[in-house]
């Protein structure tokens, strides 16, 4: 293994004079790990930044030189997407600006992808890199795996039965591009299965063919814009419905307490109209039973 660390340049230092390797993936992923690898440095003490803490160490493009079969790339690492201390919004324009600076077009995109229990996160990071760099990306993606087991780093069938559904899909919409970044903790550099990895992802790269390009970044960027238009109308949408029902119900239970009001004083005017009734009644026929009993006595009288 060579010793001598290869050249490295970041921001706008970045001279893309060959098809560029791009490695893409969540912060933490491993993705400057398996970028140290293919430059045949260890994992931890090559050009690209790595560390174990959840904000990305790659905050710019980072750029270092390989030869793959004789043929010479910029394999360049990127800042970690779907990172809480930096916005996508950023990371794109980063990409975005290293992208159009590819005078060869981007030869291959590298997704590294935690191969851990596969959850709803997993699955939410699969859609969003489709929607991050576009479908077109997928016929230039190559999906590697990292921080798998040592059963794993020594034989594929052993990941591939951890998929679900979800990921095998996800891989036959690649074409079945993947592979697995070796673990030099399980087998070191010189191990055969650490070669047999990095061999079987540096096949996938030159069985590549055409480029990804700044065109379709842009396409892809045009259909998030879409996409973030429509869940903003919809949010609109709701919200109005929401304030009508809001206003609907408000109306009705308005009319609802009017009528209750109403309804009680109907019936308490109606009490009293009752009462009122049946005192007059009362007096009237006390009234009457005086008058009768008046006659009584005056017919005694004259008797």
């Amino acid at each position: 293994m060579s010793k001598t660390i290869p050249e490295f340049s970041e921001g706008s230092q970045i001279n893309l004079k060959h098809p560029v390797i791009l490695l893409v993936g969540k912060t933490g992923s491993g993705k400057s790990t398996l970028g140290n690898l293919l430059l045949n440095q260890p994992y931890d003490e090559g050009p690209f930044i790595v560390s174990d803490r959840m904000d990305s160490c790659t905050q710019i493009c980072g750029e270092s030189e390989v030869t793959i079969d004789g043929q010479k790339f910029n394999l360049v690492d990127t800042p970690g997407i779907f990172d809480t201390s930096k916005p996508d919004e950023e990371v794109y324009k980063e990409i975005s600006k290293t992208v159009q600076k590819c005078a060869y077009g981007v030869k291959a995109i590298l997704f590294v992808f935690e191969a851990k229990r596969f959850t709803e996160e997993q699955k939410n990071i699969l859609n969003g890199i489709k929607t991050f760099l576009g479908e077109d990306a997928l016929n230039y993606m190559i999906a590697v795996f990292s921080h798998a087991t040592k059963k794993q780093n020594a034989d594929k069938d052993e990941m591939r039965k951890a998929w679900n559904t979800t990921i095998a899909s996800f891989i036959g919409n690649l074409g079945n591009r993947w592979g697995i970044s070796p673990n030099s903790d399980y087998f070191p550099p010189e191990h055969e299965k650490h070669q047999l990895r990095l061999r079987e992802i540096k096949d996938f790269i030159m069985s590549t063919s055409g480029s990804y390009t700044t065109d379709m970044l842009e396409s892809a960027r045009k259909e998030q814009e879409r996409i973030q238009r429509e869940k903003e109308e919809e949010k609109r949408r709701i919200k109005e419905e929401y304030d009508k029902k809001l206003r609907e119900e408000g109306k009705e239970q308005a009319d609802r307490q009017f009528k209750e009001q109403m309804d009680k004083m109907r019936i308490e005017f109606e009490q009293k109209q009752n009462d009122s009734l049946a005192a007059l009644t009362r007096e009237i026929a006390t009234l009457q039973k005086q008058i009768a009993d008046a006659k009584d006595d005056d017919f005694c009288q004259i008797l």
